[in-house]
């Protein structure tokens, strides 16, 4: 049996389940993931022409409202360790 708290099993399991997350999280929160997304990005009020790291980015669910609250001159770098979570994130961009 797997350790459910080895980094490759939690890796292996968001890889999986990477087709359904996005569906799966917005059911799952009665649709309010979304609106928490753009609240926390509004929130944090970017100042022009800085970097911001979305860590744990998934499938760049936030990268929408950053971008919009951001300038041209702004940077966003998306990290996360499941490969397919990226994958997807790039796809939507």
């Amino acid at each position: 049996m797997e350790d459910i708290y080895e980094p490759e099993f939690v890796k292996k399991l968001f890889d999986k389940m990477s087709s359904s997350y996005s569906r799966m999280n917005y059911i799952t929160s009665f649709g309010f993931s979304d609106r928490w997304r753009r609240k926390c990005v509004e929130e944090i009020k970017i100042a022009n022409g800085k970097t911001v790291v979305d860590l744990m980015t998934g499938m760049g669910e936030c990268w929408k409202h950053i971008l919009k609250n951001s300038d041209n001159n702004s940077k966003l770098i998306g990290i996360d360790f499941s490969t397919e979570m990226i994958k997807r994130a790039e796809k939507k961009k």
